[in-house]
């Protein structure tokens, strides 16, 4: 998953099936994107201390409504 020569990159795709399935190949690669998403958050350090849990988000829906016509 980690790419040689640059920092914190990681590639997924379906080339990791030892076995192609005789389907459609989304689903099992979707899968296969979410648990090596799994792992790669397991292996980084928390940035929770970063952002508070009251961390203020801006309300944007008085600048921009898109149902207003």
């Amino acid at each position: 998953m980690r790419v040689k020569g640059i920092q914190g990159l990681r590639v997924v795709d379906a080339s990791v099936m030892p076995i192609v399935p005789s389907g459609n190949t989304n689903i099992p690669t979707i899968m296969v994107a979410e648990k090596a998403s799994d792992i790669i958050k397991e292996s980084m350090p928390c940035a929770s201390h970063k952002f508070p849990n009251n961390y203020d988000v801006p309300d944007f829906t008085d600048i921009y409504n898109p149902y207003e016509y």
